[in-house]
């Protein structure tokens, strides 16, 4: 039978639930700034170029 989510968790230790947690921040605010660009009809390359960082 399948367990619960909450009880798989409390295996997982409190570093690794904290790498997670930040991964998953990450992913949300890179998807922001990308809805947020497309909002506003900005190239990725412009935006690159205005923030003075290189396109990896």
């Amino acid at each position: 039978m399948a367990k619960p989510l909450s009880e798989l968790l409390k295996k997982v230790s409190p570093e690794v639930q904290a790498q997670a947690t930040a991964k998953a921040a990450e992913i949300l605010t890179e998807m922001t700034l990308a809805e947020l660009r497309q909002s506003k009809n900005v190239k990725q390359e412009d935006l690159a170029k205005a923030l003075n960082v290189s396109q990896p």
